[in-house]
This record gives C-alpha cells, sequence and structure tokens, in this order.
C-alpha cells in the first residue's frame, strides 16, 4: 500500500499583545521589541497544538514549544541565549497562548526535559 497525502487545518485562538498586556503589561515592551519572536513563534496555531501536546503528556506546555521559539531566533541572531527574564517571558506567552485556549493553570510545576530550562507550569482544559 503507498502512502497518502493528507491536507489538515489545525484551528486555535492566537493570543495578540492586548492579551499579553492584560495579564502581564511588564512584558508587552519586551515582546514588542527582543522578544517579538518568540511572541510571533507563539502566536500561531502551530504553537497551541505543540504546547497541547506537551500538556497531553503531562509535561509543561512550555516544552512543547521551546524548540520552536528557538529555530525563530535563532534564525534572526545567531547569538541568542536564554536568560531568566527571557525564559519566564516564554512562560508568561504560553501562559496567554493556553488561557486563550481554554486553558488554565493548574498551580503544578514539572521539569522540562531541556538542557536551558528547569520547570514550567502544568495546565488543564478549563
Amino acid at each position: 500500500m503507498s502512502p497518502r497525502r493528507v491536507n489538515q487545518t489545525i484551528e486555535a485562538m492566537v493570543p495578540e499583545l492586548d492579551d499579553l498586556r492584560a495579564l502581564f503589561p511588564h512584558y508587552v515592551a519586551y515582546a514588542e521589541g527582543e522578544g517579538k519572536p518568540i511572541f510571533e513563534a507563539l502566536s500561531t496555531p502551530l504553537a497551541f497544538e505543540l504546547a497541547k501536546g506537551a500538556t497531553l503528556t503531562g509535561l509543561p506546555a512550555a516544552a512543547g514549544v521551546i524548540d520552536l521559539c528557538e529555530r525563530g531566533l535563532t534564525r534572526r541572531n545567531r547569538h541568542w541565549h536564554w536568560t531568566s527574564f527571557s525564559k519566564q517571558y516564554l512562560g508568561g506567552v504560553v501562559r496567554v497562548l493556553m488561557k486563550v485556549n481554554g486553558f488554565n493553570p493548574t498551580r503544578r510545576k514539572r521539569s522540562i526535559p531541556h538542557s536551558r530550562f528547569t520547570r514550567g507550569e502544568v495546565y488543564a482544559a478549563a
């Protein structure tokens, strides 16, 4: 049997800067500047599917989107590295992404299987 091609569509709510402003106003300036590639990478249906996939396996949602963000960041700046602030910002944007798609934080943290990250928030469907 030969493989067949299937087209699929991913639908999700994508956050806007106003959504970020509502929860984390202190991140907006970063989202408009140096952190813009992270916000852009996470403001896609694909990012939600990756975050949801991590969530459904019991991992923090951020675990699903770190590689997606890194690809966008290193394309723009080969010398990019995660700082404490940029990792917290990523977590904030993930929280907004999950919220606009009906997921709430559980207040449980779990380890993230990535060399630059330690722990992240676990989410559950509302």
